[in-house]
């Protein structure tokens, strides 16, 4: 419960209209009962979108919450590939390396 209080302090001291990107959506799902609790609208004043896709936890909210999953398996395989080419002597990316979501 510390935790949703917590978030709920920190959201209500935000700039409205704002979007949250949670790491996971366990954080999201917290972000939206403090929410609640703060006296904030979602999705009207403060948009949460969650990452993992766990059906279950987004509707399990006041408001049905979006979630994205991640390609965890993916992402790790293209990191050993550059960490692979690095060690052989390819210099790293010159950006960022974009993954997108995995399917849901």
């Amino acid at each position: 419960m510390f935790l949703v209080v917590a978030a709920g302090k920190w959201l209500a001291e935000l700039p409205k209209p704002v979007a949250l990107l949670a790491a996971n959506d366990v954080f999201a799902h917290f972000a939206a009962v403090g929410a609640v609790i703060a006296g904030i609208a979602v999705p009207e004043e403060i948009a949460i979108l969650g990452v993992d896709n766990d059906t279950v936890l987004c509707q399990s909210t006041h408001v049905p919450l979006s979630s994205v999953a991640a390609p965890a398996r993916r992402i790790g395989w293209v990191a050993a590939e550059l960490l692979d080419k690095m060690i052989a002597g390819t210099p790293s990316p010159s950006g960022p390396v974009l993954i997108p979501p995995a399917p849901s």
